[in-house]
């Protein structure tokens, strides 16, 4: 039996629950998308969760509740969740949740390609996840989280501190919209 079809069976009905009967995110839960994601780095994010690299501020529901579910799972059982993840391949495009300017959004992206990729295919090498098909919302909520600290912050989590300062150049809550509605838009 391979690691799709046990984690299928055991864990994916609990994921439903927060994420979307197809992973698709739960904006109502504050749920991001994880279909389409890379395996490596749902597991990377899962084994930062269970080591508390991320989720350790109670001032975060979301993440601190990921914190809670995922502390008892084994090695094993990451790597099925994530070879789950990976198999359900599906990315759509999500939709938008605010007023933003994707032209604008573009000209932000720029600073991000050299991580993340032209496309927001993210880049295994340097640990960066895909964006596309994330949504806009999560986008920025996550980088008000790296630019606050609530994420990135832990000394041995040198990808989250890259994303944290880089999260800095976004100067506005509305640079971050733009940024979100052009990588809401590389859906094709």
């Amino acid at each position: 039996m391979g690691h799709a079809h046990r984690a299928r069976n055991k864990f994916i009905p609990l994921c439903v629950g927060c994420h979307g009967s197809d992973l698709e995110g739960n904006d109502a839960l504050s749920s991001p998308a994880i279909a389409g994601q890379w395996d490596w780095y749902i597991q990377a994010q899962l084994q930062k969760y269970k080591a508390g690299l991320r989720g350790n501020d109670p001032t975060d529901a979301n993440a601190y509740s990921m914190r809670n579910f995922v502390k008892d799972l084994s090695t094993k059982e990451i790597a099925d969740i994530s070879a789950y993840i990976k198999y359900d391949t599906r990315v759509k495009q999500q939709k938008h949740s605010f007023e933003a300017d994707s032209k604008r959004g573009k000209q932000l992206y720029q600073a991000c390609i050299a991580c993340h990729g032209e496309h927001g295919l993210g880049n295994a090498e340097l640990k960066s996840p895909k964006l596309v098909g994330l949504q806009d919302w999560y986008i920025v909520q996550s980088l008000k989280d790296f630019k606050s600290g609530k994420r990135g912050n832990a000394q041995s989590d040198s990808e989250g501190q890259l994303m944290r300062s880089s999260a800095q150049l976004n100067e506005t809550e509305q640079d971050m919209k733009d940024l979100a509605a052009y990588v809401n838009s590389l859906v094709k």
